[in-house]
């Protein structure tokens, strides 16, 4: 990062879990507040026995409950991920589990479920490092993406239990 700008960095241990209640999300990243760039990152990293979760704080949780986790510029690339997480029941408003808007993090290695819109939804300027996901009961495709950030970015994903099990490529070439 260049000078005056500043990392605010959000760690998650494994095996907690987030709990979010209805029209709520959380915001990684964020704009300019006066002469400076507050970058946000987000360093999610579970294990195979112990994975982080971003679920519905309702009593019987459904799809839709919550936003979603929402990326945006100015994110800090390099040192956001998602590792060994679940990120369920989002898709509110920004109609994904994960909004990408200008921001490509790495998710990798997780679980997104019973999204009433998209798995991950990537907008124009973001190129994020997506591989080996497991995408199940999603409301929309699993990765909705621009073409030219699929090549070498995306890779090893999975669906089961979907109405549509693939990924969106939106127009382009």
């Amino acid at each position: 990062l260049s000078n005056g700008e500043s990392v605010a960095t959000l760690t998650i241990e494994p095996g907690v879990e987030v709990r979010f209640e209805p029209g709520t999300f959380l915001v990684v990243g964020a704009d300019y507040i006066g002469a400076t760039a507050w970058y946000g990152a987000l360093s999610a990293q579970g294990t195979a026995a112990a994975p982080i979760i971003f679920t519905s704080n309702a009593a019987t949780p459904a799809p839709g409950d919550w936003k979603g986790i929402f990326f945006k510029n100015p994110t800090d690339d390099d040192a956001t991920i998602l590792e060994h997480c679940v990120v369920e029941y989002g898709g509110h408003t920004y109609n994904a589990n994960i909004y990408l808007q200008n921001a490509s993090p790495t998710i990798k290695d997780s679980t997104l479920r019973f999204s009433s819109g998209h798995g991950i939804f990537s907008d124009d300027g973001s190129s994020g490092h997506i591989a080996d996901n497991l995408f199940a009961d999603i409301g929309a495709s699993s990765i909705s993406v621009r073409p030219v950030y699929v090549s070498g970015r995306i890779s090893g994903n999975s669906g089961a239990g979907s109405g549509e099990n693939y990924i969106q490529i939106r127009g382009g070439e």
